[in-house]
């Protein structure tokens, strides 16, 4: 965040236009500079922008460096002078011409505003003074939206506001005041401009308008009154020719006399920012604002903000000072804390935080008052007893109370009550290691597809339509990953891919790929239960299969009981398993394939690739190659879930990335090379690969048939282990991504409120046990038509992973259309898709592909022999296409959102805070590598 080394950032606000607001700007940034403190403008008012007219400094440009804007410097600290560093940012700098008017609609109006508060490198600062535009606008809602939610506690110092004496300004600045109450913004206190005229041909200071209409109003909403300020020609003739303010002799304003002795030293008439300063020091007006920033407290505020590094588990010394004013100062310091955390406890939720003070602060105990309102965020002040140290250093240390190991592990009754707070809005455990992503990416979707669909698609289509179909399915699952790992490191979300839809495609579009994406989960489970229960069926068929289906149900459960956790412990091993196995296979495929299997088996002589040539590399032609696709895409299902474990990792922004280069890896080496020695392996004509079971039947994976084949003893077991091992796998990624899907859309409004609900372990509970409920289908495998009832619920899924990597990859196209659009570079994203939006282009364009094809085979299946099929052949085809129409519809009716145009994009809320210091020194370091190592990170 560029606001991070701000100490205090003070709103100067005003009912309405006229009344001065950017003067009283300029004046409290020259008087806080004078009195030493290096000050920042931020001026934002859109209505016209005149901070940089006023500072001489429209001409100049501003500078862009990697992470944000570099401020425009009005003039540079001068320590000896006492004058500190004073620099702007402002919408004028990017409008060409001082009388051109800013025309931008809502959206992109709240989204510059987010935007000039993000981006903008302020460096380490005393104070940021934001000028803002008149009354309570949008602008508004999205400045004080955006602060208390990205400011640290007390950063925020208050509002000054700007009123006239007359009644009809007073009328709209008690808007402003209301708006700072409902919002909790502090007001300093109340600036009365344009009270009085300093002529600049006598000596007098006449009130021509009226007096005392601002000090009546901070009186009757008790808030502080800063003083009057007239209006100065002098000041005026200041700013706009740079002239140093002289007086005639004997002008005395507010009891001060004014004359030509004060300027004794007087500089040369020439309009330089860097002499502004200087010269305002001759204005009568910086005794007023000199009285603002001194008197009246503005450059003393309570340095809340210094809490911050403790919010951050360290500990920092305090200045010595002595016991009772140290007392005094902890005491404000806190009791302004707790007031903040009152207010708005959603930007401090840190479940049972405690603040301690350590014990050799001072000699005496006090005890700070808590608050009994049930607003109050649970923050509670322990009673400080303390006792002094001669050589002690003053400390404040931030500890949190930390749960109990089996309750954090979901193990103990009080694990189920509801989480209330977290180290962000994501109330999902953070505890998902590096090596857990790494693993999810690289062997997480390794499964039944893989090992026993690839028979099928070996059968439909031959040796090469397998290895060109998953090849080019690999192709398009690469770039989705990619695009979603962009898009997961720029803006971190819990629970759903989704919400990129909602975001950056349609509202309405995501409600529905939210609801496809749980019930594709919802339905994978209760089929990979019966999977795994034929499979154990390999070894002992006279067990019925429904107790298999409740032992795995079981174990899942079991699993889903330890939360994230068990999930990522369970998927790093089981893909250590799959992974072993596939190269153990590979190892095992070159020695058969050249001719150096058992004397027991076929492989015992130069096998090499004679299967390509006969019964040929292809099979079922162009039909062949279509059916194959859909199978090829079933066996990537999962890969993008990834992307949803990134939520819940402990820093996504460096483990993410790592992880999504894992995926080239996966697809070249474990899916491609695979299958490359299956094709050579076993013969596409082999009857065995049909399998005689309506659900599965592991005996048709050509993985089992190769080593059965070769007389290889005890290989098959070993392989069916592994496939039992990857479906259990499966059914425990779709509870995973089903109940993390249903939580976020529960969060958004999509789907029942209570669906929302999670534990102190980190569990999204009730949407764990709804995707657990649809297990318990996988018993309608006892009845006759179990069967049936399993096609018909296949078919509500089987595109449902194609529409989901559609949708990232259109989101990531649209994303970059809207970074575009506002002002954004690509050097500005942190993490970028290896091809950028090309290779989102293609993995769209691929999926169309694939859409087409299926709905080719769906129409003319393989089994019809060239005729058109049947409306129920067609339906179990393609079911998914009119369900997902029909969620979209209904998102509409809901939502009543359509396509979001370019400028409606919002690319600033919720985007992760980047540090590009690091990534910079980052990219430094690597540089420096060796060849070979450079290299090596560039792959891995």
């Amino acid at each position: 965040m560029s606001l991070d080394k701000v100490k205090h950032i003070v709103l100067v606000l005003s009912g309405k236009g006229g009344v001065g607001k950017s003067s009283v700007t300029t004046q409290l940034a020259l008087s806080l500079s004078l009195a030493g403190h290096s000050v920042g403008i931020l001026d934002i008012d859109l209505t016209g922008p005149s901070i940089p007219r006023l500072f001489g400094i429209e001409s100049s440009r501003v500078q862009q460096a990697p992470g944000g804007w570099i401020p425009v410097p009005v003039h540079s600290a001068n320590p000896e002078a006492g004058i500190g560093a004073l620099s702007c940012m402002s919408l004028g700098f990017l409008l060409r011409e001082r009388g051109d008017a800013v025309v931008w609609r809502g959206p992109k109006k709240t989204a510059m505003v987010r935007q000039f508060l993000s981006d903008v490198l302020w460096g380490e600062i005393d104070y940021l003074l934001i000028d803002t535009p008149p009354g309570t606008s949008d602008e508004h809602i999205s400045l004080a939206e955006t602060l208390l939610q990205t400011a640290y506690p007390g950063q925020v110092a208050g509002a000054v506001v700007v009123t006239t004496p007359q009644a009809v300004s007073t009328a709209d600045v008690k808007k402003e005041l209301n708006f700072c109450k409902k919002t909790g913004i502090h007001v300093i206190g109340v600036v009365e401009n344009m009270s009085g005229f300093v002529c600049p041909n006598c000596s007098e200071c006449t009130d021509i308008f009226s007096r005392g209409g601002g000090e009546a109003m901070a009186i009757e909403f008790e808030v502080g009154f800063l003083g009057r300020v007239p209006i100065d020609p002098q000041f005026v003739m200041l700013l706009e020719a740079g002239r140093t303010p002289v007086y005639p002799v004997g002008t005395v304003i507010n009891g001060e006399s004014f004359g030509p002795q004060e300027n004794g030293n007087a500089t040369i008439d020439s309009k330089d920012p860097q002499m502004l300063a200087k010269k305002y020091k001759h204005c009568s007006l910086s005794r007023f604002f000199g009285d603002i920033t001194q008197k009246n407290g503005l450059s003393s505020l309570p340095l809340v903000h210094s809490l911050r590094p403790f919010l951050e588990w360290s500990a920092a010394p305090l200045d010595r000072c002595s016991h009772f004013g140290l007392r005094c100062e902890l005491a404000r310091i806190l009791a302004s804390f707790a007031e903040t955390t009152s207010k708005h406890p959603k930007n401090y939720q840190a479940a049972n935080t405690f603040i301690v003070l350590s014990p050799s602060i001072f000699n005496c105990g006090f005890l700070l008052p808590r608050r009994s309102s049930s607003r109050f965020h649970p923050v509670q002040f322990l009673l400080l007893t303390c006792s002094t140290q001669e050589n002690g250093s003053d400390n404040i240390h931030i500890t949190q109370e930390r749960l109990g190991f089996w309750t954090r592990m979901g193990c103990t009754p009080g694990s189920f009550k509801r989480r209330t707070s977290s180290k962000d809005d994501n109330l999902l455990d953070h505890t998902l290691k590096p090596r857990h992503l790494h693993m999810i990416a690289i062997g997480g979707s390794i499964g039944a597809g893989f090992f026993v669909g690839s028979g099928s698609a070996l059968d439909k289509g031959g040796p090469a339509t397998l290895l060109i179909d998953f090849a080019i399915m690999g192709v398009m699952i690469f770039n989705v990953v990619y695009a979603l790992g962009e898009l997961a490191v720029m803006y971190p979300v819990s629970g759903g891919f989704y919400t990129y839809s909602t975001r950056f495609i349609d509202p309405s579009w995501g409600f529905a790929m939210g609801w496809n994406y749980v019930f594709q989960w919802a339905i994978v489970l209760p089929l990979e239960l019966v999977v795994a229960g034929f499979t154990v069926a390999y070894w002992n068929a006279d067990i019925n299969v429904g107790v298999w289906i409740t032992v795995f149900l079981v174990a899942i459960i079991i699993i889903n009981v330890f939360g994230v956790l068990g999930y990522a412990e369970e998927e790093f091993w089981s893909s250590i398993l799959k992974l072993s196995a596939v190269v153990i296979f590979m190892i095992v495929g070159l020695i058969l394939v050249c001719g150096g299997g058992p004397s027991n088996g076929i492989y015992s002589e130069y096998w090499g690739a004679r299967l390509w040539y006969d019964p040929g590399a292809f099979k079922n032609g162009f039909k062949g190659v279509c059916s194959v696709f859909v199978t090829a895409a079933f066996a990537f299902s999962g890969t993008e879930l990834v992307g949803l474990a990134a939520a819940e990792a402990e820093n996504p922004a460096k483990a993410l990335p790592g992880a999504i280069k894992q995926v080239f890896w996966r697809i070249t080496l474990f899916y491609i090379v695979g299958l490359l020695f299956v094709g050579l392996l076993v013969s596409s004509t082999d009857d065995r690969l049909l399998g005689a079971n309506p659900f599965i039947n592991v005996s048709a994976s050509p993985f089992v048939i190769a080593a059965k084949d070769a007389g290889l003893i005890g290989y098959d077991s070993f392989m069916n282990f592994i496939i039992l091992i990857s479906v259990i796998s499966i059914g425990n990624s779709g509870v995973y991504g089903g109940s993390r899907t249903l939580t976020a859309l529960a969060e958004q409004g999509y789907a029942p409120h209570w669906f929302s609900y999670i534990d102190r372990s980190g569990r999204p509970l009730y949407s764990t046990i709804a995707i657990l409920i649809f297990g318990s289908l996988g018993y309608v495998t006892l009845s006759a038509s179990g069967p049936v009832v399993f096609d018909w619920l296949l078919a509500l899924s089987g595109l449902a992973a194609l529409f989901t990597w559609g949708s990232i990859c259109l989101a990531h196209i649209r994303f970059r259309a809207a970074w575009k659009h506002h002002g954004h570079t690509v050097d500005e994203i942190p993490f970028k898709a290896a091809f950028g939006v090309y290779g989102s282009y293609a993995g769209l364009f691929l999926i169309f592909l694939v859409l087409v094809a299926q709905f080719y085979t769906a129409l003319y299946p393989l089994s019809k022999n060239g005729q058109i099929g049947t409306a129920e052949d067609f339906f179990k085809a393609y079911l998914a296409l009119p369900v997902v129409i029909v969620f979209w519809i209904c998102g509409y009716f809901w939502k009543r959102t359509g396509w979001l145009r370019t400028s409606q994009i919002d690319v600033d809320t919720g985007r992760r805070e980047v540090n590009w210091e690091l990534i910079n020194a980052t990219k430094a370091e690597i540089v420096s590598y060796p060849a070979w190592k450079r290299l090596y990170y560039y792959l891995f």
